[in-house]
């Protein structure tokens, strides 16, 4: 049997989500499992395409970058049409293809969502980061609306704080079938999604970049 490029991406986002031991979480307790899987799969789709197309953008004789930006932003268009509690904004300034996250949930909920992740320590009120065992990081930008900080590589991982939340503030309010455009990009998602026992195809910076 032959599958489409999204059909193969879509078996093995599955499979990483599943077999990610720390993505099932206190927070989602009281959500049905396969709306919980659909979201997550949306998002992790978003981000791996982020992904590739912040690569285009560093690729200055790349004849499709400013295709599949174009299809990229319609992409997360459609994301926000089909979740509220989140919300997605690209930009594209410079040579990197950044997402911004917020969201508009007062912070004393937000720290109360957070507290019910996987190895939460504490909440540091003057810094607004909520810390793990992991050592990893949670961080927050409070203003009109609330800006959820993230590395690249979180947002790749389902077993991040910052994966886990972002999934359980996505709020379903359409029936909009985002993988409709994954034959629509120059590059093959299904080649680029991170297969069993593989790292992500994301250079050392992106890494690094804090969004």
């Amino acid at each position: 049997m032959e599958y489409s490029h999204y059909e193969l991406w879509d078996q093995n986002a599955a499979r990483l989500i599943k077999q990610s031991e720390s993505f099932y979480d206190l927070l989602f307790e009281n959500l049905p499992l396969p709306g919980l899987l659909s979201k997550a799969k949306d998002l992790l789709l978003v981000f791996q395409i982020r992904a590739q197309v912040d690569k285009d953008l560093g690729e200055s004789d790349n004849p499709n970058s400013s295709r599949n930006i174009s299809t990229f932003k319609k992409l997360v268009a459609d994301f926000n049409k089909k979740y509220s509690g989140l919300k997605l904004a690209f930009d594209t300034s410079g040579y990197d293809a950044k997402i911004r996250m917020s969201c508009t949930v007062p912070e004393e909920k937000l720290v109360k969502y957070v507290s019910m992740i996987r190895d939460f320590t504490s909440y540091d009120q003057k810094t607004k980061e909520a810390m793990f065992e992991s050592r990893n990081t949670l961080s927050f930008r409070f203003g009109e609306k609330t800006d959820i900080i993230y590395l690249a590589s979180d947002m790749l991982d389902p077993g991040s704080p910052e994966f886990k939340l972002c999934v359980y503030l996505m709020q379903a309010s359409s029936p909009i079938d985002l993988s409709r455009y994954a034959a629509d990009f120059s590059f093959d998602i299904a080649g680029d999604s991170p297969q069993e026992g593989e790292g992500h195809s994301l250079s050392s910076n992106d890494y690094k970049t804090r969004f």
